[in-house]
């Protein structure tokens, strides 16, 4: 499956994320959607280099990257 989203940066420093288009096939027993999803759940802070956005983990769990 694949998906899109827009986010904006709040004043307060949080990330709001909007889910966009996304593919409604059946996910194999390889995705990895469901870890995905928890992780983002122990995100610590986020930075944008090169366009891409980051988000690391909290207690040294590993950096997202998300491109454009």
């Amino acid at each position: 499956n694949r998906a899109t989203a827009s986010y904006t940066a709040t004043e307060d420093g949080s990330l709001e994320v909007t889910p966009g288009i996304m593919t409604l096939a059946l996910c194999g027993p390889e995705s990895r959607s469901e870890e995905l999803i928890q992780k983002l759940g122990f995100a610590a802070r986020y930075f944008f280099q090169d366009g891409h956005l980051f988000i690391d983990m909290m207690a040294d769990g590993g950096t997202l990257e998300f491109q454009p």
